[in-house]
């Protein structure tokens, strides 16, 4: 009887006791192109503002995001291995570092 239930909520939407229930309806999750980042520059394009403020108001929004058209998958290596690297220092090595702001036009 319960598997019956389950089945149709997830089909038609429906909860138990009969009822629709809009939150059983498909979340969306945004996919985000960084196509426009293949090409490196000192200064961004409009096409890379553009995702980067969709990346934004994707986390903000969501909090997920599918990204496509990633890296190579050299690069994306090395940014695995760098991540894993920041995250295995201990507590008073990571103090040390440099903290990326925009304020110094870093990010």
């Amino acid at each position: 009887m319960l598997l019956t239930l389950l089945a149709r909520a997830a089909s038609d939407g429906t909860c138990a006791n009969g009822a629709h229930d809009s939150s059983l309806e498909p979340a969306v999750l945004p996919v985000l192109d960084l196509a426009p980042f293949a090409a490196i520059s000192t200064t961004p394009t409009s096409a890379q503002r553009a995702v980067a403020a969709a990346l934004d108001a994707a986390a903000r929004d969501h909090g997920f995001v599918a990204l496509k058209n990633l890296a190579d998958r050299e690069l994306l290596d090395r940014a695995w291995n760098a991540s894993a690297a920041l995250f295995a220092m201990d507590d008073s090595s990571k103090a040390r570092l440099e903290r990326l702001t925009p304020a110094a036009g870093r990010v």
